[in-house]
């Protein structure tokens, strides 16, 4: 009785309450910030008329699908206007309403990428709370991802990178709720897990590196030697994707795989590896933090069993992560799985050691501070953009229904022009792939000089010889200027393009 207070509650346990009280009020303070950042960038997003990043592809995907019009074109793979839709359907199919209702629009798709954030981060409550059995280690592991600067970035954009998480999200959680249910049949199997299947079948058909859950998932079940599970569960994913691809294929006439496996062809570079993973270098502490909490989980025998599959996602993922790195126009939307399984294994190591926590609030207060840095420019940005926007309208008569090559199609929407590319890195890498001399210069170079285009939008970068280039080769570049006249510095891609108009 010496060892125990008064009221009966050992000295341990009592430290061990005001060690979880001191977490909760640092955990408090850092959300209300992280928070706050989300909410202005939101805003600012809601408000751009144009692209704050890579968007264009997307959105010209849902308004043409808006339009009855056929966004897996086979053979705009090989002729022009080149148009490549390297996603796949749901995120289009989603933001359909929206651009069918009110016109092209942005602020739709993004969104309904920011509901699509916030669904991911209550499935991954959800789910971290039952693995860790811990409300607060739950809530840890939801700051760790939502604190990764790249979620943030994406949350705001019109691309399918948060439908596809949300989906994601929604399949772990509803799997792992009834992972331990004893079931005697395939048929009882497949009545519980339908929601995952169909939850895992939907992230595939938003973004398709998400196979890789199911497929970990009907691994993880056979190395538990559970057949009736694996097989319900690998079968049931299988026969919904046919019972989706099968119609898609029919309508757009075997267009869809084309396009999809034309994405397959990026080269893959170790110097790109190298040099892209400097990108996501300010989260690399936190991913750092969910490998050292797989050694320390797995030495555990209370967490071990419950490691074994998060640990198995983290290792497939962290390897696709590798090689999409390694092409030639990867961004940080390639972690974010990486991101997610790092999160859950937190949530489970902030459990089983609490002290832990001082250890990751810190990491990430660290990417809230830069993710705060990215206000500015954000807004910034947006606000360049009514300039663009005026510029456009002047040029609108001389260019509707023209063929203007651009790098952003939603130049080319503002001006109800026709967009020689529709996502012009895909194009790039595949061609590069192929080239000895990078983007076939002298394909262009030729038009160029006839002077085809009745105007040129391109990337400022390149224009000024910037190392490295995005796409134009300095020979392009010198060929636009001698044929073409400089008129305006505009906003495309959320960077600074120069307009070009025939001399």
């Amino acid at each position: 009785m010496g060892r125990q207070h008064r009221d009966g509650i050992p000295r341990r346990k009592e430290r061990l309450i005001l060690l979880n009280k001191i977490i909760s009020v640092c955990f408090i303070l850092v959300s209300i910030w992280l928070c706050a950042i989300y909410g202005i960038g939101w805003f600012h997003a809601l408000k751009a008329p144009l692209a704050i990043e890579y968007e264009g592809p997307c959105l010209w995907a849902a308004y043409n699908l808006s339009l009855g019009n056929n966004i897996y074109p086979a053979d705009r793979l090989v002729s022009e206007p080149f148009i490549a839709t390297i996603y796949t359907p749901v995120y289009f199919v989603l933001g359909l309403p929206f651009q069918k209702i009110f016109g092209w629009n942005l602020w739709s798709l993004r969104a309904i990428s920011m509901a699509s954030f916030i669904l991911t981060v209550y499935f991954l409550w959800r789910l971290f709370n039952r693995s860790a059995r811990s409300k607060l280690a739950a809530s840890l592991g939801v700051i760790s991802f939502a604190s990764y600067v790249s979620i943030w970035s994406w949350s705001l954009k019109a691309r399918v990178d948060m439908a596809s998480l949300a989906f994601t999200a929604w399949a772990l959680d509803s799997f792992h709720s009834n992972l331990n249910k004893e079931r005697n049949s395939i048929k009882e199997c497949l009545k519980d897990y339908l929601p995952s299947i169909v939850a895992s079948t939907l992230a595939i058909y938003t973004k398709q590196p998400s196979i890789i859950i199911p497929a970990c998932i009907v691994l993880f079940l056979l190395l538990k030697k559970r057949f009736n599970d694996a097989i319900a569960y690998g079968g049931g994913v299988f026969a919904l994707a046919a019972l989706i691809f099968i119609p898609i294929q029919i309508i757009t006439q075997s267009g869809f795989s084309s396009q999809i496996q034309f994405a397959s062809r990026f080269p893959f570079s170790l110097t790109d590896l190298i040099d892209h993973f400097g990108w996501i270098i300010t989260d690399w502490p936190k991913m750092l933090f969910g490998l050292i909490a797989i050694i320390v989980l797995l030495s555990i025998k209370k967490y071990r069993t419950e490691a074994i599959f998060p640990t198995l996602l983290f290792i497939v993922s962290g390897s696709i992560t590798a090689y999409t790195m390694g092409t030639m126009f990867p961004n940080a939307n390639h972690a974010f799985l990486f991101f997610l399984f790092s999160s859950w294994l937190t949530a489970l190591v902030c459990a089983s050691l609490p002290w832990l926590s001082f250890v990751l609030l810190p990491l990430c207060l660290l990417s809230t501070y830069i993710t705060n840095t990215m206000i500015d420019p954000l807004k910034k940005t947006v606000s360049s953009m009514p300039e663009t926007m005026s510029v456009l309208a002047e040029l609108k008569p001389q260019l509707k229904d023209k063929l203007i090559l651009v790098e952003d199609p939603i130049i080319a929407m503002v001006l109800d022009a026709k967009p020689y590319f529709i996502d012009i890195a895909t194009f790039y890498q595949v061609w590069s792939k192929t080239s000895r001399t990078g983007f076939v210069p002298e394909f262009f170079i030729a038009e160029i000089s006839a002077r085809k285009y009745p105007a040129i939008i391109i990337n400022k970068n390149d224009v000024e010889n910037h190392s490295p280039s995005y796409f134009w080769s300095p020979d392009i570049v010198r060929t636009i200027e001698q044929f073409y006249e400089r008129k305006q510095e505009v906003v495309a891609n959320g960077e600074t393009h120069i307009l070009y108009l025939p001399k």
